[in-house]
């Protein structure tokens, strides 16, 4: 989990910290707003997209290669579960800095409540039946509730979170699927790096 949240904290943290102030400044000029959130979604999407999909298309490489990591083998599939969490929470935290910038500090309130609840649900009962892969499916199912924060903010602003995010998202699966082929041939650290570079490269092309 604290890997799949390492690009959504390198990356969230330096946007928010731009971004809320400025769209509380901006929260009576409507369309002015509508652009920078649009343009917000836009680059989050560019920036996080490939590196999460990138994290879980080289890790069985890096557990292959590196024999002390071989005890994270069994936590394959949980670290490809919170990574889905993670890009639905890129998303899901440009909308909600948006609704807070915007002063609907009772909806986020509400919201959190939600997912606080949700989680705690679902997390006991998946654990008892799939240990510690259940934690990851329970914040992969929690996760696909942010098409509510989406429905909010669509109500009052015109946004599209599809056409913003869907090209990052489509390039970052190409990318991540050619380097998880690539990535199961070599042979060493080296090439793996290679492997990593030539994938960045793609992407941008």
């Amino acid at each position: 989990q604290k890997w799949s949240l390492y690009p959504l904290q390198l990356v969230m943290d330096s946007i928010n910290k731009v971004t809320f102030p400025a769209y509380a400044r901006l929260q009576h000029h409507q369309e002015s707003l509508q652009k920078a959130i649009n343009k917000s979604l836009f680059f989050t999407s560019l920036l996080i997209f490939p590196m999460v999909i990138g994290l879980v298309a080289t890790a069985p490489a890096f557990i292959r290669l590196i024999p002390r990591y071989s005890q994270w083998q069994p936590a394959l599939l949980a670290l490809g579960l919170f990574s889905l969490s993670s890009l639905w929470s890129s998303i899901t935290t440009t909308l909600t800095n948006t609704l807070a910038a915007l002063g609907y500090i009772k909806t986020n309130l509400k919201l959190m409540v939600m997912w606080t609840g949700l989680t705690w649900i679902a997390t006991p009962l998946l654990v008892a039946k799939y240990s510690f892969t259940g934690a990851a499916m329970a914040a992969a199912l929690v996760a696909f509730t942010s098409f509510v924060p989406a429905i909010l903010i669509k109500r009052r602003l015109h946004i599209n979170i599809l056409d913003n995010t869907l090209p990052a998202l489509l390039s970052s699966f190409i990318t991540g699927a050619t380097a998880y082929q690539f990535a199961k041939q070599t042979t060493n650290l080296f090439q793996l790096f290679g492997v990593i570079v030539l994938s960045g490269i793609l992407y941008l092309i």
